[in-house]
């Protein structure tokens, strides 16, 4: 009877330090899960597209964006962009974001180039930029690294599926700087979408982008889908109704 007695008494104690160990590592999981942190967003944007003799093209952008599962307005964002070709691989350009979120106005600057070449129906290209933004928002997902520049290197390929359809993937990883030096990647935008030109010089673009922090021990991760709508407009180039009228 008395090692029946120890038995049990081992029995449960075993059970209890089985319990006391599931229990502190669902608390465990569980703060986890609360310090890394998951939101779907969704945005919808609008641009106009002009090209310019010599190589220029000049663009605006307006984008409206939902965050907290896309049921709280987050803010509204307008982009201006300057284009020059110098041949048909390389062109260099700038670009200015502002955003109104919170009431506050914030300003956010890059310069950069692009290299591309193509392949049959795939053009492949690498985008270096360097941005800067002097003063950040809670919540802004191109501050997540905790600087005020950073080395974007964005990578993709775009394929034309047909005449009206083409899709595209890249990668973009963001490299903050820090008292002056290049540090390691803070987050990652990933995006793929898919376009379709219902009009000559009007498409409408289907995009999902994934972006994940880095390095961290608890990451937070952004998903969003978008739906872009863009437009495109040759000021200098006459249609053939213009040219006969001029030359008769």
């Amino acid at each position: 009877m008395k090692t029946k007695v120890q038995l049990t008494e081992e029995a449960t104690a075993m059970i209890n330090k089985l319990f006391v160990f599931i229990i502190i590592n669902l608390l465990t999981i569980n703060v986890f899960a609360q310090k890394s942190t998951q939101d779907f967003q969704s945005w919808y944007d609008a641009e106009l597209k002009l090209n310019l003799k010599k190589g220029w093209e000049l663009s605006g952008q307006y984008r409206v964006r939902f965050n907290e599962n896309s049921s709280h307005y987050k803010g509204s964002y307008f982009f201006l962009q300057g284009e020059k070709k110098l041949n048909k691989y390389f062109k260099v350009l700038g670009n200015y974001r502002l955003a109104l979120v919170n009431g506050n106005n914030y300003h956010r600057f890059l310069l950069g180039a692009n290299a591309q070449f193509k392949a049959n129906d795939f053009t492949f290209f690498i985008r270096p930029m360097v941005q800067t933004q002097q003063k950040y928002f809670v919540g802004d997902d191109e501050n997540r690294g905790g600087a005020n520049s950073y080395l974007r290197l964005r990578t993709g390929v775009k394929y034309q599926i047909s005449k009206r359809w083409d899709t595209y993937v890249y990668a973009v990883p963001f490299l903050p700087f820090k008292e002056g030096k290049l540090t390691e990647i803070a987050f990652l935008q990933n995006n793929a979408g898919i376009s379709y030109e219902y009009k000559k010089n009007k498409s409408v673009t289907l995009y999902y982008s994934w972006q994940p922090e880095v390095n961290k021990k608890h990451p937070d991760t952004i998903n969003v889908l978008g739906l872009s709508f863009d437009f495109e407009v040759k000021p200098n180039k006459k249609s053939k109704k213009e040219k006969k009228s001029t030359n008769g």
